[in-house]
């Protein structure tokens, strides 16, 4: 069964619409302050979020040494293909850029990847959830679920690349995630973000298949 617009079936239908953004669970700290017998009682809900906190220092690829929260971490349980051992995973930010982010291993420094949202690089991306996904990830609804791909930089940004043939799931509710392989031949894993590269990509083999 297919999912698209609002309906809610057992498989999962992504498209456009699906163009989301990480929302913090860590927001700005929040200060009540009240009169007490003359004094006043500051309560801070930062310091009760500390205890939920489970803070580590980590060596990364492209941010040096930094502190992370590993309850806001992604579980891959089966991790990533090439990288099966490698199952816990934070993102952190690209600068002030919102656009892209870096997934970062929390064991492997040099295993860390450029990610952004395919929706905002690439016009009409979509595809199916298997069922297999759906049930490794505890999918109850689509909403739940955030998609992002693996983005090759290059110069000129143009000449980039994001990876649509293999797209990475997170699941909000749980922070299970995990990296699908569509087999949609319609994309590719460096799949040009410039319509221009993709359109003479695609002119050169019709032209190679002619010959």
């Amino acid at each position: 069964m297919l999912m698209k617009g609002t309906g809610i079936h057992r498989s999962f239908y992504f498209g456009k619409r699906f163009s989301n953004t990480f929302c913090s669970a860590g927001r700005h700290a929040i200060l009540w302050m009240f009169y007490r017998t003359g004094n006043f009682v500051y309560y801070k809900k930062k310091e009760r979020l500390r205890m939920t906190q489970q803070l580590k220092e980590i060596k990364t690829k492209f941010h040096d040494t930094v502190e992370v929260d590993l309850s806001k971490a992604w579980h891959f349980p089966k991790g990533l293909p090439g990288f099966e051992d490698e199952e816990e995973f934070v993102l952190l930010p690209i600068g002030d850029n919102p656009e892209f982010q870096v997934l970062q291993s929390t064991n492997e420094a040099g295993i860390a990847f450029v990610v952004a949202n395919p929706y905002k690089l690439v016009e009409g991306y979509d595809f199916k959830i298997d069922d297999p996904t759906v049930d490794l990830l505890e999918v109850k609804d689509a909403e739940e679920l955030i998609v992002l791909g693996i983005v090759f930089i290059k110069e000129p940004f143009e000449d980039s690349t994001v990876n649509l043939q293999a797209p990475l799931l997170f699941n909000t509710k749980n922070r299970k995630a995990k990296q699908m392989v569509l087999n949609d031949k319609r994309y590719l894993i460096k799949h040009p973000i410039d319509e221009k590269q993709l359109n003479s990509m695609q002119e050169k083999q019709t032209a190679g298949k002619n010959d």
